[in-house]
């Protein structure tokens, strides 16, 4: 679905983490609200991570994941994100992702 859009594993160097850990854990430090330090080990070495998560931030990959899996039929597009009406006039939505709640 998003494998695609990674860069092909370099010849030579270590071997690449495996990018669905590495798109995981962005995901979780995106739902949670975690500092980067507090990353579950599950995902790779945080700093691994935060790297990867700035590059493809940098570049638009991440956009592109996100959009990828935002339209993919699999996903229900109601728990994926739902958009509010807002109280302020600056902000016209609030998006509220519906996979946890945080109180």
């Amino acid at each position: 679905m998003i494998s695609d859009l990674f860069e092909p594993p370099k010849h030579t160097g270590r071997p690449p983490r495996d990018r669905r850990a590495i798109v995981d854990g962005i995901l979780w430090i995106l739902n949670t609200g975690a500092p980067w330090r507090d990353l579950p080990k599950e995902f790779g070495p945080w700093g691994t991570v935060w790297d990867l998560f700035d590059k493809w931030n940098g570049d638009g990959t991440l956009d592109c994941i996100l959009d990828r899996l935002r339209n993919t039929k699999a996903i229900n597009k109601e728990l994926w994100r739902m958009a509010l009406p807002s109280p302020r006039p600056d902000l016209p939505y609030i998006y509220v992702c519906a996979s946890s709640s945080r109180s």
